[in-house]
């Protein structure tokens, strides 16, 4: 994980620009002009505009990158203009980078939709990344923009908007950068070409910028969940002037990308901005990580390491207001782990000032609150695998034998984000330990943690939100969506380079160059990825594309049809129906399984989400 992501800032400093944080609205907008002025071609009947989905494309291609560079309209009349290349099945695709959407007037506040700016705005080039902690990477505020990816389209006499995919990094909400997603590595247009859909990433504020709390509107929390959903209304105004369809949108978020979503789905600040959704490792739920009361001690102790007043929440805020972005970032500590994992850090969180999660989220579901969207949701066998041994360095020692206090000491170490009643950790520590030996090998003791910790973290929010989504869905006799559910457990060899090894499992954020198509391309890093990496890559991203485009996965693993999750069977004996949750396993071969999570999940309920019990015929 920590080689995974020190990998990504290295990208990050080749292959994207920074932004200087201090320049202000009319200076950005002045500059803007002058870079479009830079390489501006007189001839204007050279330019192509789109307006209203107008397109005039009916000259013989020799060349995609001889066409013009193309300038869209947007509905409050801004224009930007993006340019044209070859896409890895040599067919032409409109790439337009870091398109700004939003803008945040004040510190801590809300966003707001951008205002127009004059003259044509370059959307040729990437801007800096939000303001984190990580090394290397730019530290901006002035950060909401938008990457799209639209495939060239010869066919005007047929034109038909195409399916649009919105992405949404993950990072703990603490770090991440659409800049990476613009490179060869992370290239957005892989999904658009192999799709073909229009593609686009989104950056949101991270850390204190993005989701310091105070309990006021000065700070009202969630600010960059605010930043996703405001990306999402843009979309809903501009994206048919890209050739994508507002009324068939997915969004696809992995980690705090995927925990965002699920916060939208029963949010009614989202209600009707999307229509599908691809969740991958991770879920919003009712740990004390993400109440009012922890979000604010957080925010606290962070104004404290900032020197700032605590005394009194305005004066707390002015201080933070006046610090630099450098310094919040510096003491932001983003790239502190087992902070984030220990509930130390700012992040997404219920019953915020702004309304994203008004109460608590199993309260939401049990009265049914929710947008009724079409869900895949799923995560990897082994999870938080690198996570627990870098956290817990001593079970790569395979010569030291561990006693039952060891394990213990472990587990309080392991499951410090774990919050719920009195006692719950011995009552955790039975239910995972109850078919060890008295002296447990270093394999079964290290297993037995990774399990306990990708479960109560990750594997088991996913999967009970998806549960509950799809039980709530099943009780509205008029619901026409449909949820399905997966668990990635392909182990490839390039998954070691990322300190993620055979005995743990696919590891969370390890199936990304599959599930992002990385692997599906032929030319790119060719050593690291083998043949069955690029085949389950180029059918997973054909099953995210049917699903987008209709509702349902299909039957692109090797021909294998995908269950819904929540499926009905008949009882052997009684013949009475019963309930079966079915996942898609995918690995080779690809297979079905029934109810395989479902005990060790149902265990997790009274702390993962204690309002809404429920009755599961299994």
């Amino acid at each position: 994980m920590i080689f995974y992501l020190l990998l990504l800032s290295l990208l990050m400093v080749l292959l994207s620009t920074t932004v200087n944080s201090s320049i202000t609205w009319e200076q950005w907008s002045k500059n803007q002009n002058i870079k479009s002025g830079n390489n501006w071609n007189n001839n204007n009947n050279n330019w192509k505009i789109i307006d209203n989905n107008k397109h005039n494309n009916n000259r013989s291609i020799y060349s995609w990158t001889s066409l013009p560079d193309r300038i869209v309209s947007l509905k409050n009349g801004a224009r930007v203009r993006g340019k044209i290349d070859t896409s890895a099945s040599n067919k032409g695709m409109y790439f337009f980078k870091s398109i700004r959407f939003g803008e945040v007037p004040v510190r801590f506040g809300l966003p707001k939709m951008a205002r127009p700016w004059s003259g044509i705005y370059d959307a040729t080039f990437s801007r800096g990344g939000c303001a984190q902690g990580l090394p290397f990477v730019s530290k901006a505020e002035d950060c909401l923009f938008i990457n799209i990816w639209q495939p060239f389209d010869t066919k005007d006499h047929n034109f038909e908007l195409k399916p649009v995919i919105v992405y949404f990094f993950g990072g703990g909400f603490n770090f991440g950068n659409i800049n990476i997603l613009s490179t060869q590595l992370f290239d957005g247009g892989r999904i658009a070409d192999l799709g073909d859909c229009v593609f686009a990433t989104v950056q949101y504020r991270l850390g204190a910028f993005g989701f310091l709390y105070t309990g006021t509107d000065r700070a009202p929390g969630n600010q960059g969940v605010h930043d996703i959903i405001l990306s999402l209304r843009w979309i809903q105004e501009n994206i048919d002037r890209f050739g994508g369809d507002p009324r068939n949108v997915t969004v696809f978020g992995q980690s705090a990308g995927s925990m965002s979503i699920s916060a939208m789905i029963i949010s009614p600040l989202a209600r009707g901005l999307f229509h599908r959704a691809i969740m991958r490792s991770g879920s919003i739920n009712e740990y004390l990580a993400y109440s009012p009361e922890n979000s604010l001690k957080n925010s606290i102790n962070f104004a404290k390491r900032m020197k700032c007043p605590i005394h009194n929440i305005d004066i707390m805020v002015d201080c933070l207001q006046n610090k630099s972005v450098e310094e919040l970032t510096f003491k932001t500590l983003s790239f502190n782990l087992p902070a984030i994992f220990e509930g130390k850090q700012m992040f997404i969180m219920y019953g915020d000032k702004g309304g994203i999660l008004p109460e608590r989220p199993s309260k939401m579901l049990a009265k049914g609150t929710y947008n009724p969207v079409d869900l895949i949701s799923g995560f990897t066998y082994g999870e938080l695998g690198t996570i627990t041994t870098y956290m817990l360095p001593e079970l790569i020692n395979g010569i030291r034998k561990f006693t039952y206090d060891d394990m213990k000491r472990l587990f309080r170490k392991s499951l410090m984000a774990v919050q719920g009643p009195p006692d719950y950790i011995r009552h955790i520590f039975n239910f995972y330990t109850k078919n060890l030996r008295e002296y447990p090998a270093n394999t079964e003791l290290r297993r037995t943690l990774v399990d306990t910790l990708s479960d109560g973290i990750m594997i088991c929010p996913t999967y009970l939100f998806t549960l509950k989504y799809a039980q709530m869905l099943s009780r509205n006799s008029s619901n026409t969506n449909r949820v399905y559910s997966y668990r990635y457990d392909h182990f490839s060899p390039y998954m070691m380079l990322l300190l993620c090894f055979r005995w743990m499992g696919p590891c969370h954020e390890d199936d990304v160059p599959i599930m992002f198509g990385i692997a599906a391309s032929p030319n790119l890093l060719p050593i690291i990825f083998t043949s069955i990496d690029t085949k389950i890559s180029k059918q997973i991203i054909r099953t995210w594309v049917n699903f987008a485009r209709h509702g349902k996965p299909g039957a692109h693993l090797d021909g294998l049809e995908w269950p819904e999750f929540r499926s009905t069977n008949q009882r052997i004996g009684d013949n009475k129906t019963q309930i079966a949750w079915k996942q898609m396993i995918i690995d080779q071969p690809y297979r079905i399984t029934i109810n395989s999570n479902f005990y060790r999940c149902k265990f997790w309920e009274p702390v993962l989400f204690p309002d809404n019990p429920d009755d599961y015929d299994v």
